[in-house]
């Protein structure tokens, strides 16, 4: 029996999905191997074609194109201006090569956030969906607990990778089994602690925290006794990955007591770096930008600012930070209009607000391989909010007539 066009094309998203995945376990692998792995660029290549067909289906015959919300423009906005500051810019002295992956890593986000979109507008599944959310979650803790040492945890490059399972949580909160949210995110938050990563840590507490809270908040049925229970169950978590942090010659609260002493692993080091080379440049650099990941490449330290703002600044300009800024801003907003409405997949995209805020103030986001998950988790949030998603209107809204599936089927309204 042959398959349906449209189930053809929900299948080529899912192994659109599944194909970045791999090319980003790849990624962790090729960090981790110091010197490269033969067959990465293939990966990479390959998926980012995967990716480019599927975005152009928008453009077939007989297909319906609307004018997405503005939190999608404005990424769209901010990720073609990043694309365009590293075209304009040199090569450099790293080569033809370098110039070509950082224009991969620049343009990649675009598809996936673009091709996200509209799948969801016009062909969301709930059930399917959900599950490659977890296969994805699955693979990327499976390529970090490969690489894991416990005697040795701060000498492991790799450590940066548990944060993709971090941003997937949004994703796996949305799940609707009770049992498998509980499970999974038991196991993202062993893989957090274990990391001894303080940024990923801060974010995790303060986002399990929100999403506790943000959780009663939309709830109808015993508040009071659900946060009290909450906070409990939150109390015993933070005991359990507190002794898991511990193990090994490294621990987690050794870290935040040396935060002072190491200036938060030289935090403040890079960050008067990144500030020195930004006022250290020319008037149409200081504006335009230089180009994808230029801190890394002019710092004395060769490493990131460790700050998006400032990353944002010195790499894609002072139009490219604020472009960038207005985006965020406009994501929050999108997350606070879904609190406002108390949908119960909310409290998830909350988890979602709290690691942007966080994490793009003491880590980066923007010039690394995950924020193609942060974009993968964009649509949700800005879909929900836009002309046919507040609060109600999805309930008797027609697909046969603006050819869009009810938008709930990614997040789980419950009903």
């Amino acid at each position: 029996m042959l398959l349906s066009k449209e189930k053809i094309i929900i299948a080529y998203y899912y192994i659109a999905l599944i194909a970045f995945a791999v090319s980003a376990c790849a990624v962790m692998f090729d960090q981790e191997s110091s010197g490269g792995i033969a067959y990465i660029n293939f990966i990479i290549a390959f998926t980012f074609m995967v990716w480019g067909v599927f975005v152009l289906r928008p453009f077939t015959k007989g297909y319906l194109i609307e004018i997405p919300s503005k939190t999608i423009l404005s990424f769209n906005v901010y990720m073609l201006w990043v694309l365009v500051v590293t075209i304009i810019n040199p090569v450099g002295i790293e080569g033809i090569s370098s110039y070509m992956n950082s224009l991969f890593w620049s343009a990649f986000p675009i598809l996936i956030l673009n091709a996200t979109y509209y799948f969801v507008l016009h062909k969301g599944d709930s059930k399917w969906l959900k599950k490659i959310f977890l296969v994805i979650t699955a693979l990327f803790l499976l390529t970090y607990y490969s690489f894991y040492d416990v005697d040795n945890i701060l000498m492991n490059v790799h450590l940066g990778s548990s944060y993709y399972s971090l941003y997937m949580l949004p994703l796996v909160l949305v799940y609707p089994s009770k049992i498998g949210k509980i499970c999974w995110t038991i196991i993202i938050c062993i893989a957090v602690f274990s990391s001894v990563k303080r940024g990923g840590v801060l974010a995790l507490a303060l986002a399990m925290l929100t999403y506790i809270i943000t959780n009663q908040l939309v709830s109808k049925r015993g508040k009071f006794t659900k946060i009290i229970i909450g906070f409990c169950i939150l109390t015993a978590f933070i005991a359990v990955f507190a002794y898991i942090g511990t193990m090994g010659d490294n621990n987690i609260f050794e870290r935040f007591e040396s935060i002072q002493e190491d200036n938060g692993s030289g935090r403040t080091d890079v960050w008067n770096e990144a500030w020195r080379l930004i006022n250290n440049q020319g008037i149409v650099t200081y504006f335009v930008g230089n180009g994808f990941n230029t801190v890394v490449r002019n710092s004395r330290y060769v490493l990131s600012a460790h700050n998006d703002y400032l990353e944002a600044w010195f790499d894609f300009g002072l139009i490219g930070m604020l472009l960038y800024i207005i985006s965020l801003l406009l994501l929050l907003k999108d997350i606070l209009k879904c609190l406002k409405a108390k949908k119960e997949y909310a409290p998830a995209m909350s988890i979602l607000g709290v690691l942007i805020v966080v994490l793009t103030m003491i880590s980066h986001i923007a010039i690394y391989y995950w924020f193609n998950v942060i974009v993968l988790c964009t649509p949700s949030p800005a879909l929900q909010v836009h002309k046919y998603g507040l609060p109600d209107v999805l309930s008797s809204y027609d697909p046969d007539i603006h050819q869009t599936h009810n938008l709930e089927c990614i997040l789980g309204s419950g009903r």
